[in-house]
């Protein structure tokens, strides 16, 4: 480890200029470290005193990584050979040479972004909420300040993926017997899965696509058709989209059902009949029963890497004569490959912005007091967003709104609500890139605060795609359904975007003149049937987790589709892994929860319902021990502490509902969870308008250097930690 400083220095210069790409079934996926041994944080005591500014490109802290991983040294000392073979239970030392070998021939193949899918969450972890600090500037400063803490940091690092890699390739390869792998295989095959729908084979449908940017129409003339369908569904990728379509259709007298995974609302005609059309989100799209019109909506999702299954699933399996794909134009050409592929026929509507959409000459050159009313500024940090709205609120004197995907949906609705009506005293909007769909926004310009964001793997540049996609939000939205051609209401509908600091403009004059790729695959996952065929095949004691792990590595598709990552429902698993006497079904319906671990008592609620699920036992929200009902009850609105506890409880709440619909015999108190639902939403609300955020906001923020005081009092009692097995400790000033 001696070459250090030197293989720090050359990373230093390395520059970040590509984005995420999904880790296609890579080996280097599962190997990632877990629990407490990836919970490291490093030194940068002594990067204060460097004058770091926001870098005009993102810095590549993973090509350190990955040079450093490159050296067999850390893997090959006794002692640590020793420790790995004990913790990975492999016990020949010469096969422990040959997948050493095997692992550094697999990572040296990998790019860096997905390297550090495959091997960074520690990283992640330790910058989660500081999406512009200079990592690799700090671990470089560490390397040249404190060698010995440096080399034990990367060394348990480095040990930590091979451990994983290995207990992995073991498992595969003294579990599973030859021919058991070669039925496995022939179960993962998911190339042909458009014939499980047999009853869409079975009818003739048209694939009507409605493509354009965004404010150009497309959705409103699909829904038109929809509310003049004698029967239909609406499928979109937001509860909140969902139950806006459902509002507006009764608000235009036509009855209406509301299904999404946490509410079901049965609506009723005249004469007490169910209602025939259909509000939903993509997961719950109804494919059983038969409709004239189905409304897709962002079907540009149908690539993404966690939930394109559901918009596959949708277009391949909804019973509808008219199926009506709303989206973006790089959707087309798939689209009508796989309409071929079924014998469906294809009609294309293509869409112009209703209004036109400029990039302003300048930035706001890093001044909030240039906000002015109407604009909207985007940013991808809770603790940012918080951070200037004080300072725009401080600086202009004009109050801000804020939205961003921590707030439950009826909170959001409301922010964008006040946001909108001329009458309220909110004058400007600071949200994340939550608005970029799924809002109605009266917003005059969009102003990007920043253009990268750690995207749950690394910090990368926003996608061009993505960028377009919110910087349309500018623009007023009523110009959609209105046909007036005047002067006024040209200039009304213009949208301006721009962005805060001068750096980020010149990216964000590129991005909007791009021309962005045309997606050339289509999401899948696994029905539940095949994972119960699958998980027959596999030893009887195989932890559920394993089997979705083995499963993903063995799957193949088509050249039309592509696995989705399995990596959430391994998660969800791995939080109830030792609960007994579930059947495979169970859980596989317990894993598709929206369950995110990094929420503060979700493994821990996740598993007692898991429980009770197991035993057939009724259980109520309040009944689960982690289920902090006093915070409810004595909940101090002016404190952001209060907010981001009453914000974990409403993802506890939104769990608790989601089960209560697959498990409705033990989660049984559904209307009990919807009043404490509401109620915490209520609290949530008064927070907004509560609490005052005092805070100073500079670069120094940006790093991380400043924080909410509650989070401050967090962080202070959480400084010390060890690192190293040998005992080397080192202070973390957040």
């Amino acid at each position: 480890m001696q070459r250090t400083p030197r293989i720090a220095g050359l990373a230093f210069r390395a520059r970040c200029f590509h984005t995420t790409t999904h880790l296609s079934r890579s080996k280097a996926k599962n190997y990632i470290p877990s629990g407490k041994q990836s919970q490291h944080h490093y030194n940068n005591n002594h990067s204060n005193k460097h004058n770091y500014h926001r870098p005009q490109d993102p810095i590549s802290y993973h090509s350190l990584l990955t040079l450093l991983i490159s050296h067999h040294e850390p893997l090959l000392s006794p002692n640590i050979k020793r420790r790995i073979m004990t913790d990975a239970k492999v016990s020949d030392p010469e096969l422990y040479d040959q997948l050493l070998t095997e692992y550094f021939a697999i990572i040296r193949t990998l790019p860096e972004n997905q390297y550090s899918l495959a091997h960074a969450p520690a990283f992640d972890e330790y910058m989660l909420h500081r999406p512009s600090r200079p990592h690799l500037a700090t671990l470089r400063a560490l390397s040249l300040q404190d060698r010995k803490t440096f080399h034990n940091m990367t060394t348990r690092f480095i040990r930590q993926c091979f451990v994983n890699f290995l207990a992995e390739r073991t498992l595969s390869s003294s579990s599973f017997s030859a021919s058991s792998s070669t039925t496995a295989r022939q179960i993962a095959s998911l190339t042909h899965p458009a014939e499980s729908f047999p009853a869409a084979r079975a009818m003739k449908r048209k694939w009507i696509l409605h493509v354009g940017p965004t404010n150009s129409g497309k959705t409103y003339t699909a829904l038109q058709r929809l509310a003049s369908a004698k029967s239909g569904i609406y499928a979109g990728p937001l509860r909140l989209l969902a139950r806006e379509i459902y509002d507006r259709f009764r608000v235009q007298g036509i009855p209406c059902n509301l299904v999404t995974g946490e509410e079901v609302i049965a609506g009723e005609d005249d004469r007490g009949r169910r209602a025939r059309t259909t509000s939903s989100t993509v997961e719950m799209i109804d494919l059983n029963n038969e409709y004239e019109v189905a409304v897709i909506d962002e079907i540009q999702m149908i690539s993404d890497a966690a939930r394109g299954w559901a918009w596959t699933t949708a277009v391949l399996g909804v019973r509808a004569r008219e199926i009506h794909l709303c989206g973006e134009e790089r959707t087309v050409e798939l689209l009508q490959t796989l309409a071929a592929s079924v014998g469906d026929e294809v009609v294309v509507n293509r869409y112009s912005r209703l209004g036109a959409l400029e990039v302003e000459k300048k930035s706001l050159e890093g001044d909030v007091k240039k906000v002015r009313k109407g604009d909207a500024l985007i940013t991808f940090s809770r603790v940012m967003i918080f951070a200037m709205k004080r300072k725009i609120e401080e600086a202009t004197g004009q109050k801000c709104a804020i939205i961003y995907g921590g707030l439950p949906p009826e909170t959001r609705a409301k922010q964008a609500q006040l946001f909108n009506d001329p009458e309220s005293d909110v004058d400007i909007l600071v949200a994340s890139d939550a608005v970029g769909m799924g809002l109605n926004l009266s917003v005059k310009r969009i102003i990007f605060e920043t253009v990268t964001k750690y995207d749950g793997s690394l910090f990368r540049r926003i996608d061009t795609s993505q960028m377009k996609q919110i910087a349309g939000r500018a623009g007023r939205y009523r110009s959609s359904v209105e046909t007036s051609s005047s002067e006024s209401d040209e200039q009304e509908r213009l949208g301006l975007v721009t962005t805060l600091e001068a750096d980020d403009h010149g990216y964000l004059r590129r991005a909007m003149v791009s021309t962005t790729k045309a997606i050339k695959t289509a999401g899948l996952i696994p029905d539940i049937q095949t994972i119960r065929r699958f998980a027959q095949d596999m030893p009887p004691q195989t932890a559920f987790n394993q089997i979705l792990t083995r499963f993903y590595h063995l799957a193949s598709s088509s050249k039309l589709y592509s696995l989705c990552s399995l990596y959430q429902q391994i998660d969800v698993a791995s939080m109830i892994e030792g609960v007994t006497d579930m059947q495979i079904s169970e859980r596989s319906q317990i894993v598709t929860a929206p369950a995110n671990g990094r929420v503060e008592n979700v493994s821990e609620v996740m598993r007692e319902l898991a429980v009770a699920i197991s035993q057939g036992r009724p259980i109520s929200l309040v009944d689960v021990p982690q289920f902090e009902l006093e915070s409810i009850e004595f909940a101090d609105v002016s404190k952001a502490a209060t907010l981001k506890k009453l914000e974990q409880l409403n993802v506890l709440t939104t769990i608790y509902l989601w089960l209560s619909y697959r498990f409705p015999n033990v989660l049984y108190d559904r209307e009990g969870a919807s009043e404490l639902a509401t109620h915490i939403q209520t609290l949530i609300d008064r927070c907004l308008n509560t609490i005052e955020f005092r805070r100073r906001v500079s670069r120094a923020t940006e790093m991380g250097e400043d924080e909410d005081e509650e989070e401050a009092e967090e962080s202070e009692e959480q400084q010390e930690r060890q690192i190293d097995e040998e005992g080397v400790t080192f202070r973390s000033r957040f």
